[in-house]
């Protein structure tokens, strides 16, 4: 099986059958897709189409934008509220790397470093907001944020950022703090 060969696995790794009372089958992902879209034809050309896109955003990356934008327009953004989080994403793109760069890397320290700033600037943590807000968990939050709020988030970013870097902080916490400070700053400029 070329799943096996890809994954370097077994097949009882990538599909397992349980029989009996509380049986049933499980497998990868992939074999489950390939299963369902034999299943469902019109599935099968989702998937297909789903396919090609992701092609031809990887070849010409500028569509990839261009559905996001549609997207957040069917959803009722303003061109710039979509201008403000397209360069957002940016700014949190490279928050994110310099994080990393300076020893801030396991995905809680991500988590924390973000809610540092999200309980300075919005009053509280990413899960706490999308409580408040009504949003499931799985929301982007900042999908739901004023232009504004989107603006002060990638502002306080990037002074952590800049922080970070100028001071050579170095290790979790002294992001962690970076993040605090600069969440602050940006809480008082906006009182």
């Amino acid at each position: 099986m070329a799943l096996e060969k890809k994954l370097n696995v077994a097949t009882n790794d990538i599909l397992k059958t349980v029989r009996g009372r509380n049986g049933g089958t499980w497998g990868h992902w992939q074999v489950a897709l390939a299963y369902a879209k034999y299943l469902d034809p019109n599935l099968h050309i989702q998937v297909n189409e789903w396919a090609k896109r992701y092609v031809e955003e990887e070849v010409d990356p500028e569509k990839g934008v261009d559905r996001a934008v549609k997207n957040w327009k069917r959803q009722g953004k303003t061109d710039k509220w979509i201008q403000t989080r397209l360069e957002n994403k940016q700014v949190r793109h490279q928050f994110t790397s310099t994080l990393q760069e300076h020893g801030a890397s396991k995905p809680f320290h991500y988590a924390n470093c973000t809610n540092a700033i999200n309980k300075q600037v919005l009053g509280g943590t990413s899960k706490e907001l999308k409580q408040t807000m009504g949003l499931a968990k799985s929301a982007n939050l900042r999908d739901n944020l004023s232009r504004v709020k989107v603006a002060a988030l990638g502002l306080a970013e990037a002074l952590a950022e800049e922080d970070i870097e100028e001071n050579q902080r170095q290790g979790y916490k002294q992001c962690l703090q970076s993040c605090d400070e600069a969440g602050n700053k940006v809480k008082r400029a906006l009182a």
